[in-house]
């Protein structure tokens, strides 16, 4: 596979604006750290205040990096979610069977991941709004068991437990 050559945009918004300009530089830094990634050149933008919003600040970096793959390319895409990534070298791609698969392969599981949180967080949401609802008394509160059920055998063993003491006394 072909170098991959790229200028990637980061944006970062937040406060206190030293925070988001040591946030911005820890993200460039780690990039360079990772597998098949080479940080070419980096420019800082000056931090400044975001208007209509109440201490609130923003900054970006220009990166240019090569990638070794498409996978390192891909992979940094879906773990750093740049605000745009533009390809400058190849002009094309030639990509074979086998690292078409693996690329599909490597998004497909980022995209199940995604699902599978997304799904946890919509399921915790359903339960935080019934139990509100159960607090200010729309609906029943419903008590969840703490730990896990004694089954009928656990239950059939402590009860003879508790006979035999019984006897002994």
């Amino acid at each position: 596979m072909v170098k991959i050559s790229s200028r990637i945009i980061f944006e970062i918004m937040g406060r206190p604006p030293e925070h988001i300009s040591e946030a911005l530089n820890t993200l460039v830094v780690k990039l360079g750290s990772e597998k098949g990634v080479e940080v070419i050149n980096k420019k800082y933008h000056d931090v400044k205040k975001v208007e209509d919003a109440d201490n609130l600040f923003h900054t970006f970096a220009e990166v240019e990096a090569d990638f070794s793959d498409l996978n390192s390319f891909f992979g940094i895409i879906f773990n750093y979610m740049p605000a745009n990534i533009e390809i400058f070298n190849p002009d094309k791609l030639k990509i074979n069977n086998d690292e078409l698969n693996q690329l599909s392969n490597f998004i497909l599981t980022k995209l199940h991941q995604y699902d599978s949180i997304a799904k946890k967080l919509m399921g915790e949401r359903e339960i935080m709004i019934n139990q509100i609802r159960a607090l200010k008394g729309e609906i029943p509160i419903v008590k969840a068991p703490i730990g896990k059920k004694e089954t009928k055998k656990k239950k059939a063993k402590s009860s003879s437990k508790k006979a035999k003491r019984k006897v002994n006394k």
